[in-house]
């Protein structure tokens, strides 16, 4: 028999949901095995992507830490699990710079945004939630990038774009953008979008692999 047994299967349970918060982890313990180890699978290869990029950059930070659960996104709409699942792996890594739109509001403003989003940009929570994401754009962002994000939100689908952004300090930066829709249980209605920023040297094709979200998205 190849699949599991209970104490195996207990204990990939137990380490997979480690990066989870307990919505999450609550949901998983009522899963069949077979998707139990399908995800823990999901789960090892978008940690293995993630070590890939914190690696590049160990000579920057001293410290990997988890994103407490009080200042993780909590959702007041009903996300599937899959989607959730690549949330918890963004808080794996406190200073992945993340927010999280509604389009069920006027202009598809930020939910919430993550303290690694704030320090990326250098915008507080206070000045940013509630109001739309086009405050990183500035007078060398190309129209034709934006227009690719909202035509990635008018057909609620996935994007990977590379675009010229602004911090609050009017620094620019390359970032590796990357945009996902969060849908509901039954994958009928996109409930939110997510968008990850990574930062990159150039403004070169196929650097969407330095993006953990798109990593993660790969193994839903």
């Amino acid at each position: 028999d190849s699949h599991p047994k209970g104490g195996e299967l207990i204990s990939r349970r137990a380490t997979f949901t480690r990066v989870m918060d307990s919505s999450t982890a609550n949901a998983l313990a009522n899963l069949p095995s077979y998707e139990i180890i399908s995800l823990c699978f999901a789960s090892a290869v978008a940690a293995w992507g993630l070590g890939k990029i914190l690696t590049q950059r160990e000579d920057e930070e001293e410290k990997v830490e988890m994103l407490p659960e009080s200042l993780r996104f909590k959702p007041k709409k009903q996300i599937g699990l899959k989607d959730k699942v690549v949330l918890d792996m963004l808080s794996t890594h406190s200073n992945l710079s993340w927010c999280v739109t509604d389009p069920d509001k006027k202009d598809n403003p930020i939910a919430y945004s993550s303290p690694g989003f704030c320090r990326f940009t250098g915008y507080k929570k206070s000045e940013i939630e509630g109001v739309n994401c086009r405050f990183l754009q500035g007078k060398g962002t190309k129209e034709s990038d934006i227009e690719r994000i909202r035509d990635a939100i008018r057909n609620k689908e996935e994007r990977s774009v590379c675009i010229l952004n602004y911090r609050r300090d009017g620094t620019p930066f390359f970032n590796q953008f990357y945009l996902m829709p969060l849908m509901n249980v039954t994958r009928t209605k996109v409930l939110y979008f997510l968008g990850v920023q990574v930062e990159v040297d150039t403004m070169a094709d196929g650097q969407e692999f330095k993006n953990p979200a798109w990593v993660y998205a790969l193994c839903k």
